[in-house]
């Protein structure tokens, strides 16, 4: 026969507000796995700064990196934290597209602490 697990919500929730501990350990998680996703990011060295050629205007405007790593944040959200990433191609970083690999920072994050992945299109 399995044994069953049945958690109290209300109770769970009051401990969390009420007892510093368990709220700073959660934090302190978070801000381990924000700088886990910050480090798996993928390293901003490409064509960015396209060699010019003497005497030739440049072909394009160079590029700033890091805009996805800055987009990495860590907010509380009720009794728990979330990290999040609002750059706008946060999806084709973390998921690839046809001409890019999936760099995948966040599932590989997760996949390291053991955690649960949950996509969204927003940020309630």
């Amino acid at each position: 026969m399995a044994n069953r697990v049945v958690i109290n919500q209300a109770a769970l929730n009051t401990f969390f507000r009420t007892e510093p501990g368990p709220t700073a350990a959660l934090r302190n998680r978070a801000v381990a796995v924000r700088e886990s996703v910050i480090e798996a990011a993928p390293k901003g060295v490409s064509l960015s700064w396209p060699k010019k050629k003497p005497g030739e205007p440049w072909i394009r405007r160079p590029m700033r990196h890091g805009r996805f790593k800055e987009s990495v944040k860590l907010r509380k959200f009720r009794n728990f934290w979330r990290v999040t990433a609002h750059d706008e191609f946060a999806r084709m970083i973390e998921f690839g597209t046809v001409n890019n690999p999936a760099y995948s920072p966040f599932r590989r994050t997760v996949r390291n602490f053991g955690g649960k992945l949950i996509v969204r299109d927003t940020d309630e």
